[in-house]
Order: structure tokens, then C-alpha cells, then sequence
């Protein structure tokens, strides 16, 4: 991995927050020519045409794109470049990606309801026809000082040669019954990624180790640029049992307080007002949430599970379900 980026992910949140700022504000702070100059800069060093930008990153690589036209090969877009410029000409530039970025917005939160819906039947399958589980979180990142030199292609790798362990399912992976992820981009934490993982709960008594392991096979992959935070701690489980939102570790059939607090993590997992986290630059295709696969093994009782789901879903906040 080359050691000569800038931090990828802090420049794309960068981009969006000085955008935003232009459309509020009716005159330029102090330091606006300067702001711009610099993230222009960057963004000349970062921007790649293969990969899908937000919105408002969209509305900065257009005007980097005709501010290079004013400049030789290879050479950076400096102030006197930006002279013929008003505040006014780059607010009106970045109006016409308002609508759009509203557009990217609401479909976010409409994408992450269709994932909440399909995670909760597949969290539902997999506790209704398991009677006893473990529940490991992980939440997985890259250490501070080398995130800079982290971009969303090195993050969509590192992500699927994990996956390709837990569908292998080799090694501390051999107990693993199913598994669910989330992709998110922070302005401090970069990209990130949690996993929410069941066990064979007859076979795995150690959940905090199994927890550890993953986050050494994590480290192992991205080659120790890579950190992880394990919720399965002694420590962390008694501030879980504390506040009453134990989710983790053995979980057996019946118990319905941990139950409830195991689909309080999922629908953490696919929270539609998470809108400052969602990843604003993607590889083409790229998903930021999946879960594996369901292997059924009483089809009719697996579509009972589902049609109680999706009823659940439907009621507003407050009502019950009709006994069955």
C-alpha cells in the first residue's frame, strides 16, 4: 500500500461539510479562498474517476475539473486561479447539487429500511431455529495514524477478504452460523465497519476469545494497519448488563429481555438517521450492509418467522401484534 496518500476519507467529509457551509452561509468566513484552495489541491491529488462520489463531492470535482482547464499539466490549482471567482458564482455552482444530495439522502434512509427489514427476518430465523447461540460484536477499523493512507478500494478489499474467512468458515470461523455487517465512513474514524456474528452456542464458550481472534485475523489482513474494538470484554458486558442492554454472549431460547436487546443492535446496524455516517464515495457495486445466508431447515415454520416480521414492521411504534 503506497504511504504517500492523504487521508481519503477525512477529505471526502471535508468536501461535503465546506459545500454545505457555502449554501448556508451568505458570505465568505475569513478563511474561505484558503479552505477552498486546499481541499481543491487534495482532491486533485485523490480524485478518480472509477469510483462514485456524493453529491456534494460531485459539486467540487466539477469545479476542480474547470479550474484545471486555466492550469498546465500537472500543475495545482493555486489562488490566482480562483481570482475570477466570486462566492456568489461558487454557491451557485454548488446549487444545482442540492437537489441531488436531498435525493442521495432520502434514499439512503430508504435503503437502510430495506435492510433493517431484511436483517430483522434473518436475526428472527436464525434465533427461532437455533436453541442456544453465542453473540459476538466487533467493531472494526484502521489505527489513527495510518488512516490517512487508507482509501475506499484498500477498505472494500480488506472487507471482502474477511468475508471470504467467514464464509470459508476455517479456523476460529468453524462454529459461525451466521453473520451480519455494516459499512460506515466517520469524519474521525474513517471507514469502519461493524459485525454482528451468532455461534454455535453448544460449542463456543469463550466469546470474548473468538472476538479477539477476529480481531487478530482482521489486523493479519490489512497487515497490521488495522484495529478492532471487542464488545464481548468482561468489562463491556457488565456495562451491557448494567444499563440492561446485554445482547452478547450465550443467548438461549426463552430468554426474550436478551432477545429484544440482539434486534436493538440491528436496527442500530441499519439506522436510517445515521446520515452522517453513510459512505459517500463507493466502488462500483460496492454494498455497505450484508448479512450470510439462512439454510432453513423447516421451510414452513421459516415462513411463519418472516410473515411475524414483516407484520411487526408494519405496526407504528406502540401497537401490538394480533395473538397468534
Amino acid at each position: 500500500m503506497e504511504q504517500t496518500k492523504i487521508n481519503h476519507s477525512s477529505l471526502i467529509t471535508a468536501i461535503e461539510n465546506f459545500v454545505e457551509d457555502t449554501l448556508t452561509g451568505q458570505r465568505p468566513w475569513d478563511d474561505y479562498w484558503c479552505d477552498l484552495v486546499d481541499l481543491l489541491r487534495e482532491l486533485q491529488d485523490q480524485y478518480n474517476s472509477n469510483l462514485t462520489y456524493s453529491a456534494y463531492n460531485q459539486a467540487m470535482i466539477e469545479l476542480m475539473l474547470e479550474l484545471e482547464k486555466d492550469v498546465r499539466a500537472f500543475q495545482y490549482i493555486d489562488s490566482s486561479i480562483l481570482e475570477k471567482l466570486r462566492f456568489r458564482d461558487v454557491k451557485s455552482r454548488f446549487q444545482k447539487f442540492k437537489r441531488q444530495h436531498d435525493r442521495e439522502v432520502q434514499r439512503f434512509k430508504e435503503d437502510e429500511l430495506k435492510n433493517r427489514c431484511k436483517a430483522m427476518e434473518y436475526t428472527e430465523l436464525l434465533l427461532e431455529h437455533h436453541s442456544k447461540l453465542a453473540i459476538i460484536r466487533v467493531d472494526l477499523s484502521y489505527k489513527q495514524n495510518k488512516r490517512r493512507f487508507i482509501d475506499i478500494s484498500d477498505f472494500r478489499q480488506d472487507i471482502r477478504k474477511l468475508l471470504d474467512r467467514l464464509q470459508d468458515r476455517d479456523r476460529h470461523f468453524s462454529d459461525l452460523l451466521g453473520y451480519m455487517y455494516a459499512l460506515e465512513q466517520g469524519a474521525e474514524k474513517g471507514y469502519h465497519a461493524h459485525f454482528l456474528l451468532f455461534y454455535n452456542g453448544s460449542r463456543v464458550k469463550f466469546d470474548r476469545h473468538i472476538a479477539d481472534c477476529i480481531i487478530d485475523t482482521w489486523k493479519e489482513i490489512t497487515e497490521e494497519t488495522g484495529q478492532g474494538y471487542n464488545c464481548n470484554t468482561k468489562q463491556n458486558r457488565r456495562s451491557y448488563k448494567e444499563s440492561g442492554n446485554d445482547a452478547l454472549g450465550p443467548l438461549i431460547r426463552g430468554d426474550d429481555a436478551k432477545r429484544a436487546n440482539v434486534l436493538k443492535i440491528v436496527r442500530y446496524f441499519t439506522e436510517p438517521t445515521k446520515t452522517e455516517q453513510y459512505l459517500r464515495v463507493r466502488v462500483k457495486n460496492m454494498q455497505s450492509f450484508g448479512h450470510g445466508k439462512f439454510n432453513r431447515p423447516s421451510r414452513r415454520n421459516s415462513v411463519d418467522t418472516i410473515n411475524r416480521v414483516r407484520l411487526d414492521l408494519r405496526l407504528p411504534d406502540g401497537h401490538k401484534r394480533p395473538k397468534r
